[in-house]
């Protein structure tokens, strides 16, 4: 996925949103992008309660 403007600007959102470092937020921008479900293990940096994240145990 190529980081546009769409995915910097729903990054930068994202991680003044969730206190997230730049490359968790863009990772997590473009699955939003290509209305993807984020799947990640690193609940730590990806809230696995919201409706967009899952943890791969969980699905």
């Amino acid at each position: 996925v190529a980081i546009d403007a769409k995915v910097a600007e729903t990054a930068v959102s994202i991680r003044r949103e969730h206190k997230m470092r730049l490359p968790d937020a863009i990772i997590w921008a473009s699955a939003k992008r290509e209305s993807a479900l984020l799947v990640s293990r690193n609940t730590k940096d990806f809230p696995a309660d919201m409706p967009d994240v899952r943890a791969p145990y969980r699905l």
